[in-house]
């Protein structure tokens, strides 16, 4: 063991024993009154179907956030949201973009044909507003699948036309090929790649027809238009019925049905269509909702002025699904694990501090909203704080503690202060939990849970966390699959580092954690070495649709070492526009290790460019 783990283990030990002393006078606390009983009943009510999963500012949300203002009044907590009537409510509110609309000027029209919307066409989820018109091309399954070899652009310029191709992948119908649910392959012939190889493609628009086989039966069906969380990505790109598809090319000379023979016979039979012109418009408007992250207050008996702990968890969820759902079916995502649990825990910590001695520092409880959205609460509160950010401790974020398989706890983001593996550790030998911990020195990928805007902020912080499970975004995530004794374990071990942490002598230092590199990679992976290109940004969460806003840049990443900083803007990639964060995403996911990119920027109201040599993410 370091010296360093020697002195946080210390440090540690002295916390723990200092904060269990009850105060002169006042009565001991219980050893734990955290139940799995108790958090049980608390994840029964919010994971009932009267909540119609918790959408972000839709009725079952609010009513999930009168619950928790409920039972933090109960405790004797403070309220700690906005001001109403010359005093605090419970509720902080702020306006959440829930997902987009599709406006009645969305239009289509192919070969001189205006098209019904819902009848003859469908506009593809996750499209933002964007129109574009040309002339029209055939390429094929439209697919780009260098794991398969195969390329149906190939040969094909499709700059400023609008590309028709058809759904699914050669073979697929019949049950064989390289492109079934059981090869990796298949993602390739999903609709998103397609998508975004079009995209790449620098192509006007994107027309998918419907194969007339596969699945059965499904020929002349549309998708139903899911609003996405995001602003989209700003390409307009639609589903059209197989007789719209085979009349759009019967108006070139061909028959569908001999391309289909062509194309499962392995070749790719791209071509312009002679003569076919087309247009899409794409109009979508953000559905605004407005929504509220619930805080309560417990004030330290100590001296440390507004020195404060914060521990969180997000109680929104998917409603009826929406884009974010990994499921096929409509229906009530009541995410017992994501985050009933979470949230139940938060609340079973909440009253054991209520109901115990005073920590030395003050406490903050801070049920989030909108975070399946893009962390819109915890962002929220982290530029609008109750108090100072900068006095913050800690925060403590329980997100899906669920669902713990053989005693099984990840506790992310260890690396953020050099105390916290260590309170950790002792907290479950000391109390017996007997959990089998997973320190991350990382907060467990950018953006996965509400610590990251506290993290972003030079905030220590810490994510419980069950493990991910097969009902992860799925109606079956529901109440009769959480581990209850699970949970409350987890709580339990939250709960004792809150405490350590607030009656440590000194506020913990917070550091800023990068990836370590492959000692055995060198100091630069050559681009021929493969994996995901890294640009480095942090980008905003909060959403638009004039440019992505960087809230930071990773450090020694390619954006850092081109110079990019937080509050830039990025607007353009090699020459093409970017509007939202679907666009750079997009961009980014056309991209290699080893390319360099020419990005422009808004920094201070001035255009600056820029380029960037993306490299090997770590």
């Amino acid at each position: 063991m370091t010296p360093l783990a020697l002195r946080s283990l210390a440090v540690a030990l002295l916390a723990l024993a200092a904060c269990s002393a009850p105060e002169s006078g006042a009565p001991p606390a219980a050893a734990n009154p955290i139940t799995a009983e108790e958090l049980m009943a608390h994840v029964r009510f919010l994971a009932d179907d009267r909540l119609e999963g918790r959408m972000t500012g839709e009725p079952g949300c609010e009513e999930a956030a009168q619950y928790l203002a409920t039972r933090f009044a109960e405790m004797g907590l403070e309220p700690g949201g906005d001001r109403g009537l010359g005093r605090r409510t419970w509720l902080q509110h702020f306006p959440a973009v829930s997902g987009r609309r599709l406006e009645r000027t969305t239009a289509c029209t192919l070969g001189g044909r205006p098209l019904a919307l819902g009848r003859d066409f469908a506009v593809a989820l996750g499209m933002g507003s964007a129109s574009g018109a040309g002339p029209l091309c055939f390429a094929g399954y439209g697919l780009v699948a260098p794991e398969a070899k195969r390329d149906d652009y190939a040969g094909l310029d499709v700059v400023g036309r609008i590309v028709v191709i058809l759904a699914g992948a050669p073979g697929r119908a019949a049950g064989t090929g390289g492109f079934l649910d059981t090869s990796p392959a298949v993602r390739f012939a999903r609709p998103r790649a397609k998508i975004e190889s079009a995209f790449a493609q620098k192509a006007a628009g994107l027309v998918i027809v419907n194969h007339p086989d596969e699945p059965a039966g499904k020929a002349e069906s549309l998708p139903e238009w899911l609003s996405d969380r995001g602003d989209g990505l700003t390409f307009p790109a639609v589903h059209v019925t197989t007789s719209v598809g085979r009349a759009l090319l019967a108006e070139a000379g061909l028959d569908l049905d001999a391309l289909l023979a062509r194309l499962d016979a392995g070749e790719t039979a791209a071509q312009p269509l002679a003569g076919v012109k087309g247009s899409i418009r794409v109009d979508t408007a953000p559905i605004k909702r407005p929504t509220a992250n619930v805080v309560g207050l417990l004030r330290g008996s100590g001296r440390h002025g507004e020195e404060h702990v914060i521990v969180g968890a997000h109680y929104d969820h998917l409603g009826y699904g929406g884009s974010s759902s990994l499921a096929s079916e409509k229906a009530i995502h009541n995410g017992a694990d994501d985050n009933a649990s979470g949230t139940a825990a938060l609340l079973e910590i909440a009253q054991r501090f209520a109901t115990g001695p005073r920590p030395a520092r003050t406490l903050l409880f801070i049920a989030f909203s909108g975070e399946e959205l893009g962390l819109l609460g915890s962002q929220h509160y982290v530029k609008n704080p109750l108090l100072p950010i900068e006095k913050c401790c800690a925060m403590l974020n329980l997100d899906m503690v669920g669902r713990s398989r053989d005693g099984y706890c990840a506790v992310g983001a260890v690396a953020s202060s050099p105390v916290f593996r260590g309170l950790a550790e002792q907290a479950n030998a000391a109390l017996g939990l007997e959990l089998r911990l997973e320190l991350a020195e990382g907060g467990m990928s950018r953006g996965s849970s509400d610590h990251q805007s506290f993290l972003d902020a030079s905030v220590p912080s810490l994510f419980f966390f069950s493990g991910l499970h097969e009902d992860y975004h799925k109606p079956s995530d529901d109440v009769e699959k959480v581990n209850a004794d699970g949970a409350a374990r987890i709580a339990r071990l939250c709960d004792a580092v809150a405490e350590a942490v607030a009656g440590l002598p000194t506020k913990p230092a917070f550091v800023a954690w990068t990836p370590p590199r492959d000692p055995h990679a060198g100091a630069a992976p050559a681009p021929a070495a493969g994996g995901r290109p890294w640009f480095g940004s942090v980008p905003s969460f909060a959403g638009g649709t004039d440019g992505v806003l960087f809230d930071g840049v990773g450090s020694g990443s390619p954006a850092e070492k081109a110079g990019l900083q937080k509050g830039d803007k990025l607007v353009e990639w090699n020459g093409r526009p970017v509007k939202t964060l679907e666009d750079f995403t997009a961009h980014l996911g056309a991209a290699k290790a080893g390319d360099v990119v020419k990005v422009a920027i808004l920094r201070d109201g001035r255009r600056l460019e820029v380029e960037v040599t993306l490299a090997v993410r770590p």
